[in-house]
């Protein structure tokens, strides 16, 4: 055996589990939830389809994402997370190189659809899950590490204007497609889900390491009995569904939901109706997931060691004043606030409300709860892109929508701060 290869079998397997996430989650989040900015011009401009309507396909993913995540999380949850990235690769890939062949709304909206299912079983979702299972005590830095995939991922985003600009938006589908086929099918092979059937425990910590037995007593998805760590709150999925903290977290994401799906949809749009080219839109709207990885990193290892409603307040708040200042920036330092402030927000939040789920839920059904979560935001994700997009076809301006849903934020605020950890430890 090599050095280097005694010294990678010397990493906790769980730190291999981050990187190979955060490579998947590159490739996915930036052909794909980031990527959608950067189709849509092109789009309307050949077949002259209101923003609105074009706006639909975004809102029917997160639709889909909706309904399939708490499906896909119970999924993982019981079979691991490795089959499921497999096939969702093959999916996506083959919804991208089939929407490279529409020719009317009713099937690019179907492309759409196929991508969307490929992605939510093989992309963000299920690594971010795989990824926290891994961690405890050091899940907000480990989730941190990982959102570097998607803060990356947002330099894919010029790529994409430059091979639109070069081949034209159906052949950059196929490439895209093809490229999903490349990094998904051989990755998803080194995501294992939980870290006890491999013969560890979460943060690398021993196997003689202290335990306690779940609140039931019910036996573990996996096949083996999970022990779990002192201090960390085992609740099953009924216990969940009863509790005051899960309503309330759902309410608050719902809010924040509004608002980002709407900026992710219309940012290029936006800046280029405020008066910026369409390439510097672009540089600007590739910039902001790497602003976004900031403040997971920060946000997140706040979590590890603050209060994770002020953490998530906090995230709430810079997520607003974003919004609000896509909604009326005219020059380049407007524009850089809104992506400082969005970024930041954006990224701290992606990382912290998952950090928050899991000091209060537990681990043991993390991804089912994740998946529910999900679902329920899914309902200000498929909205927001829809009004917004009516909002600009009526009024042509995107002002008045991002403001509103700005302001959305705050109205989550005080649903965070009511939040009281369920009850035994």
């Amino acid at each position: 055996m090599t050095i280097i290869a005694r010294r990678m079998k010397k990493v906790f397997y769980g730190w291999w589990v981050v990187a190979v996430g955060a490579i998947i989650s590159f490739y996915a989040d930036g052909v794909y939830f980031y990527g959608f900015t950067a189709y849509f011009d092109p789009i309307i401009k050949e077949f002259g389809w209101s923003r609105a309507a074009t706006s639909v396909a975004f809102s029917l993913r997160r639709l889909e994402t909706g309904i399939l995540a708490p499906i896909v999380g119970i999924v993982i949850d019981k079979f691991g997370a490795r089959k499921v990235i497999l096939i969702g690769a093959i999916v996506a890939g083959t919804g991208f190189i089939a929407l490279s062949k529409v020719n009317s709304l009713w099937t690019f909206y179907a492309a759409f659809f196929i991508i969307s299912v490929g992605f939510t079983m093989g992309g963000y979702i299920v690594t971010y899950n795989t990824v926290a299972n891994w961690f405890v005590k050091k899940r907000g830095r480990a989730l941190a590490i990982f959102s570097l995939g998607t803060g990356l991922a947002g330099f894919i985003i010029p790529i994409l204007v430059w091979l639109i600009a070069q081949y034209g938006w159906r052949n950059t589908f196929v490439i895209v497609g093809i490229g999903a086929w490349i990094v998904g099918v051989p990755l998803s092979l080194f995501m294992k889900y939980r870290p006890e059937p491999w013969g560890y425990l979460p943060d690398g910590n021993s196997a003689n390491a202290p335990t306690i037995p779940s609140s039931q007593n019910t036996t573990y998805a996996t096949s083996l009995q999970v022990p779990v760590p002192r201090l960390e709150v085992d609740l099953s999925i009924a216990e969940t569904l009863k509790s005051r903290a899960l309503w309330l977290m759902c309410a608050a994401y719902i809010m924040w939901s509004l608002a980002i799906s709407t900026v992710l949809v219309h940012v290029i749009p936006a800046m280029v109706v405020a008066g910026f080219s369409r390439e510097t839109a672009g540089i600007m709207a590739g910039v902001m997931p790497l602003i976004g990885f900031f403040g997971a990193l920060i946000f997140g290892l706040a979590s590890d060691y603050a209060d994770k409603r002020l953490v998530f307040t906090a995230c709430l708040g810079l997520t607003a004043i974003g919004t609000a200042m896509l909604g009326i920036a005219q020059n380049v330092w407007q524009a850089v606030l809104f992506l400082i402030t969005f970024g930041t927000g954006f990224g701290g939040m992606t990382i912290v409300r998952g950090n928050f789920q899991g000091e209060y839920f537990g681990r043991r059904y993390f991804g089912t709860i994740n998946g529910l979560v999900v679902g329920i935001g899914s309902v200000g994700a498929v909205t927001g892109p829809v009004l917004a997009g009516l909002a600009f076809d009526i009024s042509h301006t995107y002002k008045w929508a991002l403001l509103l849903f700005g302001a959305a934020n705050l109205v989550g605020v005080p649903f965070i701060l009511m939040v009281k950890r369920p009850g035994h430890p």
